[in-house]
């Protein structure tokens, strides 16, 4: 069924439609000034920003297609209202949000959840609206931006209800709410998950709260926890900061290791390296020596040949054994499968030489010509190169291992203000913990316990001082008999009396 079937009169979408459409119309030729140079921003027209919390976009009806839709009826361009929801990753995000700034939109819908990680629009005219399911008509309160140059306005679009004159403390919890979005908005940084500072707009909000609920404590408590969050999380970024340092350290200290084991061997193996350029070219392939680049090549052509079968194998590694001897140092090769055997590859090392290897293809392995043998040879003739560079990555981490020792040994210079805000937080709570409270009942006032001596005492005056002549003593039963006949009418007669 179509819900527009069933709308009659004004409706939540009509009531922010028109909104929207006034603002539009009011600013749509307007030209601003940059307040920081002074000249005329080339985009024209005021950028909206709504923050709706009913439904998404899709192919049925929904909200975000009919405040399209009524948007285009109130002479808004259908082109320039645009949702949030249109953008997949970052780099869609960033050209949605290059466009508003540029004037291309005029109109940006999406919840408060997918607008949270919106670029800053520094220097551009703004005007935020946000649509939740409760509160009163479409109002708008003035507030200004942390970023933006010009007001910005936060309105509730509900029910056609009117919504009370002064807000109350949910109400000021709502605005603080969503100031808090409209602060993680006014980032230029997509990656950010954590905000430095909730803003001063939200801060003013929970002040506000504070003071609506006339408790001086409260006002504190918000100021505190504001002070505690900021701290909190610079603890949080050192202490994640200490452990990126210890992984580096810990990496850098094995690179260093390394290469300070692998050195010597490459030293040695420059040593005994022969030179083998021009005309001083001699290879041993196939048990067969050669001082032709030509004939060894086909030779290596014919070693490969020989180990065909081995070289089909796709299911681990295989030694091939000696592939040459040249330059003085042996190579030797080992298969290294792929998936198939086009990608297959033939990892050629120098024997007894760390990080001396070269890849051949199978397939340029099994067709090999003068460049194979080139390869070989400057493999070979690279080893100095080789010993200079491990050398430097050894200078290098030595000097990141130091660096992350300065930064270790760096204590976390807010201590001692975290400790006091920590302290301070857990005062106002226990304060306002003992404010809520309900007061205890005072407990009954007990009866001083008398002497056992002087009762007696008194008891024995009593019997040693009987009643004076005239007055006859009151028992018990007379003064019970006496009670009865009190409130009794005349002519009643107890049958005693008669």
């Amino acid at each position: 069924m179509d819900p527009a079937l069933f709308q009659h009169g004004p409706t939540k979408i009509s009531a922010i439609a028109d909104l929207l459409a006034s603002v539009y119309e009011e600013h749509k030729d307007r030209i601003f000034t940059d307040p920081s140079t002074g000249e005329l921003e080339p985009a024209r027209g005021a950028l909206q920003l709504v923050f709706c919390d009913f439904g998404t976009p899709s192919k049925r009806w929904n909200v975000y297609g009919e405040l399209k839709d009524q948007l285009r009826r109130r002479g808004v361009p259908e082109h320039m209202v645009r949702f949030i929801h249109e953008a997949k990753n970052d780099n869609e995000k960033g050209r949605l949000f290059a466009a508003a700034r540029s004037g291309q939109i005029a109109v940006l819908v999406g919840s408060p959840r997918k607008l949270v990680s919106a670029r800053t629009f520094k220097n551009v005219p703004c005007t935020w609206w946000t649509w939740t399911r409760h509160g009163g008509r479409p109002t708008s309160n003035n507030a200004t931006a942390a970023s933006c140059s010009r007001a910005t306005r936060t309105a509730k679009c509900a029910s056609p209800k009117s919504s009370p004159r002064n807000p109350s403390i949910p109400s000021w919890q709502g605005l603080e709410r969503k100031y808090r979005f409209i602060n993680q908005i006014m980032r230029r940084r997509l990656d950010v998950r954590e905000i430095e500072d909730i803003g001063d707009d939200t801060l003013n909000f929970a002040q506000a709260k504070a003071i609506t609920s006339g408790n001086p404590l409260v006002l504190e408590k918000a100021v505190a926890d504001q002070k505690l969050a900021r701290l909190s999380r610079l603890d949080r970024a050192y202490n994640r900061n200490l452990v990126a340092v210890n992984h580096t350290k810990r990496g850098e200290q094995a690179a260093a290791d390394a290469a300070a084991q692998d050195l010597p061997l490459i030293h040695a193996a420059v040593a005994r390296t022969v030179d083998t350029t021009a005309d001083a070219f001699k290879a041993t392939i196939g048990g067969q020596s050669f001082d032709n680049r030509t004939d060894a090549a086909e030779a290596l052509r014919t070693w490969a040949g020989r180990q065909d079968h081995r070289l089909m194998n796709l299911y681990g590694d295989d030694e091939l054994g000696t592939i040459a001897t040249l330059g003085g140092h042996e190579l030797r090769a080992k298969l290294v499968p792929g998936r198939d055997l086009d990608r297959s590859t033939v990892e050629v090392r120098v024997e007894g030489v760390p990080r001396a290897t070269t890849q051949i293809s199978r397939k340029g392995l099994l067709s090999a010509d003068l460049g194979t043998i080139r390869q070989l040879e400057n493999r070979v003739s690279s080893l100095p190169r080789l010993a200079a560079d491990v050398e430097t990555r050894r200078q290098e981490a030595l000097t990141r291992i130091e660096q992350a020792d300065k930064a270790l040994a760096e204590p976390f210079k807010h201590t001692a203000a975290l400790k006091a805000a920590q302290t301070n937080t857990a005062r106002i709570d226990q304060l306002m913990a003992d404010a809520a409270k309900p007061d205890e009942p005072q407990e009954p006032e007990t009866a001083p316990q008398s002497d056992p001596r002087l009762e007696k005492m008194q008891r024995l005056m009593k019997a040693s001082f009987p009643q004076a002549p005239g007055t006859a003593a009151t028992t018990p039963r007379a003064a019970t008999a006496r009670a009865g006949m009190i409130g009794r009418p005349r002519g009643q007669q107890s049958e005693y009396e008669r």
